[in-house]
């Protein structure tokens, strides 16, 4: 249980730093800790079993936060990128037209 212990501890803080913290680093991470939760609830029954579902659920609303937050991210580089590239045609039309 300590895998899942240690996820629900992540992303407690990711909710706390309301998804600025990162629960996993990499793909590599995100793919290892699957299958680890995956084994770990094979080998359980009963009420084990549904503690383990009931932390993981806390995790997947975490994760949701954390999407939330890089979608949220991701929409405030789009507009800077299209802002810039916006300026940067204006520059290159005024400097076309003043070598006529």
């Amino acid at each position: 249980m300590a895998t899942v212990e240690k996820l629900s501890a992540k992303a407690q803080v990711s909710r706390l730093a309301q998804g600025e913290a990162p629960i996993v680093e990499t793909v590599a991470d995100a793919i290892a800790l699957a299958r680890a939760v995956s084994q770990r609830l094979e080998g359980l029954t009963g009420d084990d079993r549904l503690l383990m579902l009931s932390n993981l659920d806390e995790v997947r609303r975490a994760l949701d936060g954390r999407m939330a937050r890089l979608e949220t991210d991701m929409a405030e580089q789009r507009q800077r990128l299209t802002a810039v590239n916006k300026g940067l045609r204006a520059v290159d039309g005024y400097g076309g037209r003043g070598r006529r």
